[in-house]
């Protein structure tokens, strides 16, 4: 588990696990021996052979209970104590430097867009990820998982709408023109 800020996880936030899986883990949550209904949601993973796997275990539906020690078994990965602090995260991610894209080379219609230091007052990690004009796009995933506000690079196709930053409570800072 990849707490937020002071170990704990905001009530309206994924809760954040990394590490090396197989197969999607599926979730079982308990608070004071009572089940709450759950979701697994998955970010993505780090690229290499043994890259580091990222899910949001999130609440099916409304907040995790403000101040409440949860037990998460994620099955074969283990039970996980979690934390939920009493305040929301209520802002966005930001990046010092977002842009401007380039082509990847002159005969390609790839685009690559930098960045650096992206942070969050209460997520871990950050997403990066691509949305397009055409919804239907939106399924390939170009994405990226930002641990920190060291620079990187996303590489991405034409038909972009947005790229959009999102912290694990959902909140989300948009770049239109990062497409343009």
């Amino acid at each position: 588990w990849r707490p937020g800020r002071g170990g704990k996880a905001a009530p309206n936030a994924g809760l954040l696990f990394t590490g090396y899986t197989f197969d999607d883990p599926t979730a079982k949550v308990t608070a004071a021996g009572k089940s709450l209904a759950a979701k697994v949601e998955k970010w993505g993973f780090d690229e290499g052979r043994c890259g580091q796997h990222y899910f949001l275990v999130r609440p099916a539906s409304g907040t995790w209970p403000k101040g409440a020690k949860m037990v998460v078994d994620l099955g074969e990965y283990g039970k996980h104590d979690v934390v939920i602090g009493t305040a929301l995260d209520k802002t966005a991610p930001t990046a010092k430097v977002f842009g401007p894209w380039r082509k990847k080379d002159p005969s390609s219609e790839m685009r690559v867009i930098p960045w650096a230091g992206v942070r969050d007052d209460e997520s871990a990690v950050v997403l990066l990820r691509n949305t397009f004009a055409d919804h239907a796009m939106d399924v390939y995933g170009e994405r990226r998982v930002i641990r920190g506000p060291e620079a990187g690079e996303l590489e991405y196709s034409r038909g972009c709408a947005a790229l959009v930053l999102v912290d694990t409570a959902g909140n989300e800072k948009r770049f239109p023109d990062a497409c343009r």
